[in-house]
């Protein structure tokens, strides 16, 4: 039997866990921008730089989840006697 790669991404141990948290990261900045959002209104450069902050966690979630599934699915063609086409790499 193929034994899944454990899963580790800041304490989070289960795959669906670190889908939950990209989501909730998403919708948090949705709800900040929507809240802040006021026609001709400035943001200071701290709630710029934490926005921009968060991006770049959202692109590290992303990464990681996209690297994850890559490496499941090599594990599995490679179980299976199939050919890597690379077409999942980033």
């Amino acid at each position: 039997m193929l034994e899944a790669e454990p899963v580790n991404y800041c304490g989070l141990k289960d795959f669906s866990m670190v889908t939950y948290f990209q989501k909730g990261l998403i919708f948090l900045l949705q709800r900040f921008v929507n809240d802040e959002m006021v026609e001709g209104a400035v943001w200071n450069d701290d709630i710029v730089t934490s926005i921009y902050t968060l991006f770049d966690v959202l692109e590290d979630v992303d990464g990681y989840r996209h690297a994850y599934l890559a490496r499941r699915i090599e594990q599995l063609e490679t179980a299976n006697g199939l050919c890597h086409c690379g077409d999942i790499n980033p």
